[in-house]
């Protein structure tokens, strides 16, 4: 299996799993504020912690897919060279920011 394939299937199955959890604790929370005398504390950080994972998986696959949203408008009448260099400077600041944001996040998982 190539790494690209295996990166594929993990972003896929993070999908699910953290949607799918985000899902659960949702419905636990609704479900306690209805019918229960305390709500469970931990389901509004968990399901918070979950959309923000489901998010980060998303926006991998999305970014290989190549589904992010253009200004076709604009776009279309730009030659090919200068197509290919606003995907490349675009590339380049999207592994800029999501290095600077991992920067920042890893002094918080201690």
């Amino acid at each position: 299996m190539s790494f690209k394939k295996f990166l594929s299937m993990f972003l896929k199955y993070g999908i699910l799993s953290t949607s799918f959890g985000f899902v659960i604790t949702v419905s636990l929370q609704i479900f306690a504020r209805f019918f229960l005398n305390d709500v469970p504390p931990w389901t509004e950080e968990a399901s918070r912690i979950l959309f923000i994972y489901a998010i980060a998986f998303a926006s991998g696959l999305a970014y290989q897919g190549n589904y992010f949203v253009f200004l076709e408008a604009f776009y279309v009448g730009f030659s090919a060279k200068f197509k290919k260099t606003i995907d490349l400077i675009s590339a380049f600041m999207s592994f800029l920011l999501f290095g600077f944001c991992t920067f920042y996040t890893l002094p918080m998982l201690e």
